[in-house]
Order: C-alpha cells, then structure tokens, then sequence
C-alpha cells in the first residue's frame, strides 16, 4: 500500500507538496502538515489551534482551543519543541508539534489512527 503525504509550508506564501512514501502494515499515520504559526497561533488541523508565546527559540503554549468533539492534552508546554495531543472519540488522534524553523514557528500536525 502506498500513501501519499501533504506537506504545506507557508511563511510569506504558501506552497504545498506531495511526497509519495511507503505505508507498512500497522503504519496508523493518515496524513502529515507542516504550517508556519500565524501570529503566535498554531493549527491542529480538524482539532482547533492553540496559541504560543517565543523566547527566543523556546516555545510555551499559552492557551488551547479545541474544535467541538475533540478532547486536547497539552504534553509538553514549553521547550524547542511543544506538543499537544487530540482525539475526537472515533479513533482518530491529532499530534501538534511546534518548533522554530528558519527563524519562525512552525507547526507540524500528524493525523494517526488509534
């Protein structure tokens, strides 16, 4: 089975990629984002946003809002790297992690299947 992934970078434009890749059995990964953080806000996809605070290159989540039927725990809420996890009680989990890349916050959202 093959699956093709989405990626999307968006600083001052956005741009948008298909990179082919390999699914192996148990792989559970439906899709994968990247997006830069607008204005301190991250995207979690379909399960809502979440604002950061920067020093630096260090991240803090200040505050989340999650979308309607969608549950959100924040892992890690300050460091080089943050990451909040989401499930929406149908088998679906979103995983946000922010980081600085290239000098802006970028948000990488992976859509997995529990």
């Amino acid at each position: 089975m093959s699956i093709t992934r989405i990626i999307t970078i968006g600083l001052a434009a956005a741009a948008t990629f298909a990179v082919p890749g390999v699914v192996s059995a148990g792989d559970d990964v439906v899709s994968e984002d990247i997006v830069a953080c607008a204005d301190g806000v991250c995207s979690m996809g379909d399960a809502g946003s979440y604002a950061i605070s920067r020093a630096g290159n260090i991240l803090t989540v200040t505050s989340v809002a999650a979308a309607d039927g969608w549950d959100c725990e924040t892992n890690i809420a300050t460091g080089l790297q943050t990451r909040i996890e989401c499930l929406d009680g149908e088998g679906t989990k979103i995983i946000s992690q922010a980081q600085v890349k290239k000098g802006a916050p970028i948000s990488k959202v992976r859509v997995k299947l529990v």
